[in-house]
């Protein structure tokens, strides 16, 4: 954990935030749905997800736009679509809202995480700092896995 503190302000907060939101993200999706339980869970999901969508905009290791990199615009899209579910569950449309969050889930936690984790924790600018990066990739690695076993429990118990 000292090489992911000692990355520039906000990358620690943001990974540690997606990590959690990964673990987090895939027991909801095996609760109850609709329960107080799920409620309270829902509301932190949506709260580490904007803190992971918000943080990133502070984060510009990939320079192709100025300052900016595609990875900004999924934190926009992520922002709009928390936006979206919410407002889905708010008018009774339980159906939409379960898809984008699913979607949400599935799309920028688990796939994205992928391609994001080596440009976000791993940008290097030496040999020392890809040695130091890789520890990063491994534990990110790692809570990576644990949201995908989750993610297999859950399917294999609805089934």
């Amino acid at each position: 954990m000292t090489l992911l503190f000692s990355e520039t302000h906000p990358i620690p907060l943001h990974a540690i935030m997606a990590m959690i939101a990964i673990i987090l993200g895939g027991i909801q999706l095996s609760m109850k749905k609709g329960g107080a339980i799920h409620k309270f869970l829902g509301r932190i999901w949506v709260g580490l997800m904007l803190i992971v969508a918000i943080s990133s905009l502070f984060i510009h290791e990939i320079k192709l736009w100025g300052a900016y990199s595609p990875i900004h615009l999924l934190s926009l899209w992520t922002i709009f679509s928390l936006g979206l579910g919410i407002y889905f569950v708010r008018v009774g449309n339980i159906k939409r809202h379960k898809q984008v969050m699913i979607a949400l889930y599935f799309f920028d936690l688990k796939i994205l995480s992928i391609f994001k984790a080596p440009f976000l924790l791993c940008v290097v600018k030496s040999i020392t700092r890809v040695l130091r990066s890789s520890c990063c990739l491994i534990l990110f690695a790692t809570f990576n896995a644990t949201g995908v076993f989750v993610t297999h429990i859950i399917k294999q118990s609805s089934l």
